[in-house]
């Protein structure tokens, strides 16, 4: 039987989602010992995607598999107590026998948290930026080229070991959440390379603060050659949210 599993997490504390062979600590190796200890078997998991070191997740999903029928309600209120705090699961539930999490999510959003004020009580969610101010549409002007293209190589982290850079972005926006005082950047497609949307906002940053300009992001998308500068934001920002499958319900 094949189950998938809704669940957040804080990443501040992990190096990322992935299984790591060194001795770093990982979402996916956190929840694989959490479901050894109850189905006392290793089950191995498999995500919707990777996160980077520090980056979180809200409404993240991955699957598994078990020889038998399991009592999914029982097993998702056991795991909640049995992994560390800044791991929820929100809901288990069986899916049909090729469901799969990562190549059956026809999209994916990220937000990015950016704030001119100090704010001691959101210091693991948002990034302190010091160097007001902000223009909001010089930035949306940035990111609003990015929905001509499909062909993500500039903002791809060196090194990565992808098979193709394409990627269908539908959305890329600036906004300022005067409640929260915060800038957010929200980002959706139906796929994201390695180190990608921190690689957008560092442009945006640069353009406009006038160290990059339009043209150049421009120049950069139509040649795919990387930009003359670049920036990846802290970590700390980012949050993965709101991955969607034709069969499972929102809630």
């Amino acid at each position: 039987m094949r189950y998938f599993a809704e669940i957040s997490y804080d990443g501040t504390l992990y190096s990322g989602w992935q299984y790591q062979k060194n001795s770093a600590t990982t979402i996916q190796q956190t929840i694989e010992d959490g479901l050894e200890r109850l189905l006392k078997t290793r089950t191995q998991i498999l995500g919707c995607g990777r996160t980077d070191a520090g980056v979180h997740a809200k409404g993240y999903y991955y699957h598994f598999d078990t020889q038998d029928l399991i009592d999914h309600d029982w097993l998702c209120e056991k795991i909640n107590h049995v992994l560390p705090k800044d791991i929820a699961t929100h809901r288990i539930f069986p899916v049909h026998e090729n469901a799969h999490t990562r190549f059956d999510a026809t999209e994916r959003s990220y937000i990015y948290r950016l704030r001119i004020e100090p704010d001691p009580f959101d210091v693991k969610y948002s990034w302190f930026y010091r160097f007001p101010p902000i223009d909001l549409e010089v930035m949306n002007e940035a990111v609003g080229v990015l929905l001509n293209y499909e062909d993500f190589f500039p903002f791809c982290k060196m090194g990565s070991d992808v098979k193709t850079y394409k990627c269908k972005v539908i959305k890329a926006i600036w906004t300022y959440n005067e409640e929260d005082r915060c800038y957010e950047f929200r980002i959706t497609s139906n796929r994201f390379l390695r180190g990608m949307i921190r690689l957008i906002v560092g442009m945006a940053m640069y353009v406009q603060k006038g160290k990059l300009s339009v043209q150049e992001v421009i120049d950069s998308m139509e040649s795919q050659n990387r930009l003359r500068m670049e920036y990846s934001v802290p970590a700390q920002g980012l949050c993965l949210y709101d991955i969607k499958y034709p069969y499972v319900s929102q809630r």
